[in-house]
């Protein structure tokens, strides 16, 4: 038993030497100042402009148009791809409407044989293509 309180007197005496210590030393707490560009503080004023500079630039803005197929089918074939100038008129898409891939399936013959279901897309306006959300089929 006496060994025991010996140990316990020892163990006590460290623990409150560590806190002891532990709050007396003194830690800087103090945030570093930063070395940045300084900053003036002011409220707003209206004056009149004494110096100015005058910059001659042109604005463009980009006109985006949707081109969408009047006749629902399927693309056979695409003949831009993205990036490719474009002209008026310049033929863009190839589209098999549904009804003649249903005609194709069928086996069935038209009369005059003039119906073939393709349809061409072509471009309404010049530009450059930047966007083909769709592929072939």
């Amino acid at each position: 038993m006496k060994f025991n309180s010996i140990i316990l007197l020892k163990t006590l005496f460290v623990l409150s030497a560590v806190i002891i210590i532990s709050c007396n030393s003194k830690t800087d707490n103090t945030v570093p100042i930063s070395t940045g560009t300084p900053v003036k503080i002011t409220n707003p004023q209206t004056i009149n402009l004494t110096e100015f500079i005058t910059l001659n630039a042109t604005t463009v803005f980009q006109k985006k148009e949707i081109v969408r197929s009047t006749f629902q089918g399927f693309i056979e074939k695409i003949y831009k791809n993205i990036g490719d100038r474009i002209s008026n008129g310049d033929l863009l898409l190839e589209i098999k409407t549904k009804e003649s891939v249903a005609i194709s399936n069928l086996d069935l013959q038209l009369s005059d044989g003039t119906f073939t279901g393709l349809i061409q897309i072509k471009a309404r306006s010049k530009g450059v293509l930047t966007e083909l959300n769709y592929n072939t089929g």
